[in-house]
């Protein structure tokens, strides 16, 4: 019962807009839209950035924008969804780093194919199509890009548009066929990295024996009985418990060390820093 009035009211607060949903930031600022035509092409760059009052004058300053949600970047190359800067949207900028801009592409181009192969979308084709063929070398110099190069690298977020034949355009983040594909992605992925490597660390610090598994339809995500859920609610979720044999069967079977050892664990983590 708890659990359910829990839930409910999470999804009042989302309906509400007091909450972001699972897979979303829902005010990030963006600048740019770079709008793609149907082979991929860059048709245009967009200004989305407006005036804002600030004090007694009135300044330029992003729209903030619903993006898909955002990875969290410290030294490594991890690509965003749809939004990004330059280094991986257009594999260029003035860090004088061009072989880690093209890592940063890459990866990027990678991150996307990887949620939007198959997708039946005209935008998400585009997208494809563009990272496919975008050339980063050409970026700096491009007529489209060229006079707003320095703009576009003073920290500026670019974020994907499409415009189709007959002249309509559309955010690629308001793009029905490409959310689902995204939230599909995002609710079925595994912990991040370092979550996974935190907990490693505590289970070995305080000698615990312990393994991974994997539970679950393929593809489908899993998890225990309210671990799926704690992890569509946006929240870094490992499931962890004791291997038990025949479980939920009228006679089930656990050793009496695998109980131990999962004391041994819990314990470990939430004692640890």
């Amino acid at each position: 019962m708890i659990l359910q009035a829990l839930t409910a009211y999470y999804e009042q607060l989302l309906k509400q807009g007091k909450v972001e949903a699972p897979g979303w930031d829902s005010r990030f600022k963006v600048s740019y839209e770079l709008r793609l035509g149907p082979d991929g092409q860059l048709l245009a760059l967009n200004d989305l950035r407006q005036e804002v009052p600030k004090g007694k004058k009135t300044v330029i300053a992003p729209r903030e924008l619903p993006v898909p949600h955002r990875v969290k970047r410290a030294s490594g190359v991890a690509a965003n969804f749809l939004c990004d800067n330059t280094s991986y949207l257009l594999g260029a900028d003035e860090k004088g780093k061009p072989e880690r801009s093209r890592q940063c592409f890459e990866a990027c181009a990678s991150l996307h194919h990887k949620v939007l192969d198959g997708v039946d979308s005209p935008a998400a084709k585009a997208i494809l199509a563009f990272f496919d063929h975008w050339d980063p070398a050409a970026a700096p110099a491009h007529p489209l890009l060229a006079k707003q190069w320095a703009a576009l690298n003073n920290n500026a977020n670019l974020v994907f548009g499409y415009e189709s034949p007959d002249g309509a355009h559309w955010l690629a983040t308001t793009d029905d066929a490409i959310r689902d594909a995204w939230q599909s992605a995002f609710d079925t992925s595994d912990a991040d990295a370092e979550t996974v490597a935190y907990v490693r660390r505590v289970m070995d610090e305080a000698g615990v024996v312990w393994q991974i598994g994997e539970m679950g339809k393929i593809d489908a995500g899993g998890g225990g009985t309210v671990a799926q859920y704690m992890a569509n609610r946006n929240i870094t979720t490992l499931d962890a418990g004791v291997p038990l044999l025949a479980m939920h069967a009228p006679f089930e079977v656990v050793a009496k060390l695998d109980c131990y050892e999962t004391y041994k664990g819990m314990k470990a983590v939430y004692e640890a820093e």
